[in-house]
């Protein structure tokens, strides 16, 4: 009976390592966000849709690999509007100690999407300076790996005509 109950021991000392050692990779992990690219247009469910990835790029900086499971990130504009999503249910191995480029697809739809894209093509015209023409997208939700899910928020200022001309 003693060494059934040293093997449990045992066992339950083991998962609680292992797991351990995975929240401590993850709550190290850094990130940051890249200039978006591959940009296309596409009819969608709301009419025209843009489609692009994002590069993240994370930083494990333990010694244990992780598997990024997937995204599920609201895409807003400066004011707070919805603009489109990420929705993402690749799996990616996030290798210890490197960084990992994990590219996110976002899809902008709806009348805000054509709105911001039409201050975007008039901003280009009429030669405003970098700051009038500049758009922010915010980024909130969640992106899961190993079990768990990390909240997520950030924002990327884009210049159309420093990031793409």
């Amino acid at each position: 009976m003693k060494n059934k109950t040293l093997i449990i021991l045992l066992i339950v000392a083991g998962v609680i390592l292992l797991v351990w050692k995975k929240v401590k990779a993850v709550v190290g992990l850094e990130y940051a966000l890249g200039l978006p690219g591959k940009f296309k247009i596409q009819n969608g469910a709301q009419g025209k849709e843009l489609h692009f990835r994002l590069p993240v790029d994370v930083k494990n900086q333990r010694n244990t690999k992780l598997i990024y499971q997937g995204a599920d990130i609201m895409v807003t504009s400066a004011d707070n509007k919805p603009l489109g999503r990420i929705w993402d249910t690749n799996q990616i191995e996030i290798e210890p100690l490197n960084t990992t480029t994990v590219y996110l697809p976002v899809i902008l739809s709806g009348q805000n999407t054509v709105n911001l894209l039409v201050l975007a093509a008039a901003a280009i015209a009429s030669g405003w300076t970098k700051e009038q023409r500049s758009v922010v997208f915010n980024f909130s939700g969640d992106i899961k790996g190993e079990g768990f899910t990390i909240p997520i928020t950030a924002s990327v200022l884009i210049d159309p005509l420093g990031n793409f001309y």
